[in-house]
């Protein structure tokens, strides 16, 4: 795997390549399903203490396929899905709590990625998956005429029905899903999953939100895994982050009780995302401000209603979607991601059932989603030599919109709008001590008491806080 940490000791180097800061499309790359890792153990401080050298079997995929879908004479998308389980580097056990699926009913397609949290996550995403192709298969008529209407619905009920299920008070997750029907595309999207288009005509306004504390690690590992494809494509976010401290979903919040603030270490430093909280007792700790199940968080302005976009499919200009789960976005950038999809999609299968398992993954042997979601593993494995953090769940779905006669075109070059790292909003309560909230190591065991106190694992990642409280008087 290419190790791209900047461990004190020399890094191994798993990846072999042939101009490391201009990645040609020709050239391939080799994923291997072992790894070593050296592992920064650091201070109170932050200042290394020593390395810790730890070897990996990762992960097999436990979905990967690619399945061409007619949709009417003229409109064929080929379809490819995966999801990638986590892993904890340190030994522990590490539920997967991503899905990812694309249901086709006549000439309508609906494409989603679910990205659970908390203890519940995997049935959430289970009982999430399973709901969505039934209901098109019921509310056809509703898809075809009212496509916004009946995303909204499909969010909605499926909330409903959720809570009746799976016992979601403190677990849920996130829904990005896409309905494809008479040449237009309409998103839903609530949590932090993202659906990005590939494309030589962009317009749409929606940005990736700035990256936080590791920037300058994962702006070092861009730099090092970069990927020139043949067709310079422009990737646009057709999908809206939903975050706590966006003014509107703030508002909503304040005025059902919650509180958005950010965790400091013992140092007085921000820790991670701004999160949701109840006054008493300082939980559910969520970093998002909709998601689906999470009932204690919905009691505090959190909701389950989706914001809706839509795009008219331009069959000249554009090319791929990509939904994805935070494991990809994490780690890598719109247009990185739109890059190295277009770079090795033409040497993927089209088709598959099942997973290769493989000792060594290159392109040409998996489909395009299996090789984009071993990419962004290729760079939590960074992640994790430096921070010492678990690797989170991996998926995404990709839908080919043109693979046959393109023409060899480029997207105009942006300058995109400068941003600023995430900083204190203004008006928004001060962060929360680690006196008062503690915060513990990702491999260590969350704790309960009689008052339930946030135990977030890996503050800066995780999606929501990991507890266990007696839930006396919650509604379930």
């Amino acid at each position: 795997m290419g190790i791209c940490g900047s461990s004190s000791k020399p890094v191994r180097p798993r990846l072999e390549r042939t101009n490391p800061m201009n990645e040609s499309s020709s050239n391939l790359l080799n994923y291997e399903r072992k790894a070593v890792l050296y592992v920064h153990v650091t201070g109170t401080r932050g200042e290394v203490m020593q390395d810790d050298r730890l070897t990996l079997s990762l992960t097999e995929p436990s979905l990967a396929w690619a399945q061409a879908f007619q949709l009417s004479e003229d409109s064929t998308v080929w379809g490819s899905a995966c999801v990638l389980p986590g892993l904890d580097p340190r030994g522990g056990y590490k539920a997967c709590q991503d899905l990812g699926f694309v249901e086709v009913y006549e000439d309508v397609l609906l494409a989603g990625e679910f990205d659970g949290h908390g203890q519940e996550g995997e049935p959430v995403v289970t009982f999430c998956k399973r709901f969505a192709a039934p209901y098109l298969k019921t509310h056809i008529a509703k898809a075809r005429a009212q496509p916004q209407q009946f995303l909204v619905g499909l969010n909605e009920d499926c909330d409903k029905a959720l809570k009746k299920a799976v016992d979601c008070r403190a677990s849920g997750c996130t829904a990005v899903m896409v309905l494809y029907v008479s040449g237009c595309t309409y998103f839903s999207c609530v949590g932090d999953s993202r659906a990005i288009l590939a494309t030589t005509a962009p317009h749409h306004n929606f940005t990736q939100p700035p990256r936080r504390e590791d920037k300058e690690l994962l702006d070092g590992i861009k730099i090092k895994r970069i990927v020139t494809p043949d067709i310079s494509l422009a990737a646009e976010q057709l999908t809206q982050d939903q975050k706590p401290e966006d003014p509107d979903e703030l508002k909503r919040i304040r005025k059902a009780g919650g509180l958005v603030m950010r965790l400091e270490d013992e140092n007085g430093a921000k820790v991670g995302p701004y999160r949701v909280w109840k006054v008493e007792g300082m939980y559910p700790g969520i970093a998002m401000s909709r998601s689906l199940g999470d009932v204690i968080a919905q009691e505090i302005g959190v909701i389950s209603t989706p914001v809706v976009t839509s795009h008219p499919i331009d069959p000249e200009n554009d090319y791929f979607l990509v939904l994805g789960s935070d494991g990809i976005w994490d780690v890598m950038e719109n247009q990185e991601v739109s890059d190295f999809v277009e770079a090795f999609r033409n040497k993927s299968p089209r088709e598959a059932t099942v997973p290769r398992l493989l000792e060594v993954v290159s392109p040409g042997k998996v489909t395009i989603s299996q090789l984009l979601c071993e990419e962004a593993r290729a760079r939590w494995l960074s992640v994790v030599e430096a921070e010492d953090v678990l690797i989170d769940d991996i998926s995404c779905v990709v839908l080919e919109l043109r693979i046959v006669g393109e023409r060899k075109r480029a997207a105009p070059k942006r300058v995109p709008a400068p941003s600023k790292d995430t900083e204190d909003v203004p008006g928004l309560d001060q962060g929360i001590r680690r006196s008062k909230t503690k915060v513990v190591d990702a491999r260590r065991e969350s704790t309960s008491g009689a008052m339930p106190q946030a135990v977030v694992k890996d503050p800066r990642r995780s999606s929501i806080s990991n507890f266990d409280p007696p839930f006396k008087g919650l509604s379930g």
